[in-house]
């Protein structure tokens, strides 16, 4: 069973409370506690862990829980194998795909234009996690093309961009992390 505290934290000061070194002469300890839980629990190997969780003690608790939940699902041997890769920006799978084509041997013009449009439809903040990316995210950004009078071939290509880069996340993974992309 985990429990949470509040870490204790020590400082030293000087005789205008300002912080100074430990070992400053004429300096004091000032103790205080953080602002913030902290959740002690057993991990699903058996080691103890202390993680931050939140300063409201009601969310800290349920974070814990889920911590907990999750340490004995592990134990059990059902684990999420494919939570690391959910949780990856977007960002670093749009860089290995980049590195795929270049791998591939891909012309220069064809990949930096395949890369200035495949980051167009990611859009600069929407999408920041490979979940984020869904049909209607690129449907809206095809329509705001043809809203600017973009013709159907511009779009299309803004398309295929997408496409390819969705089925190469496809291809390069189990058959079992296709949940994680949706």
């Amino acid at each position: 069973m985990g429990s949470l505290i509040k870490q204790q934290i020590v400082t030293y000061v000087d005789a205008q409370d300002r912080r100074v070194p430990k070992g400053t002469p004429g300096a004091r300890k000032a103790k205080a506690k953080s602002s913030k839980w902290y959740g002690q629990y057993v991990d699903s190997n058996g080691l103890r862990r202390r993680v931050p969780l939140c300063a409201d003690k009601v969310a800290a608790r349920q974070m814990l829980a889920a911590l907990e939940r999750e340490a004995e699902l592990g134990r059990a041997g059902v684990t999420d194998k494919f939570a690391a890769h959910r949780n990856r920006p977007i960002d670093e799978h749009v860089a290995d795909y980049e590195m795929r084509l270049k791998n591939a041997g891909v012309s220069a013009k064809h990949l930096s234009e395949t890369m200035r449009r495949l980051r167009a439809v990611l859009g600069a903040d929407t999408v920041r996690r490979v979940g984020d990316l869904t049909p209607e995210h690129v449907v809206r950004f095809l329509d705001e093309l043809a809203r600017r009078g973009a013709s159907a071939r511009t779009r299309n290509t803004y398309l295929t961009s997408a496409k390819a880069f969705l089925n190469w996340c496809l291809e390069t993974t189990p058959v079992n992390m296709i949940e994680c992309f949706t």
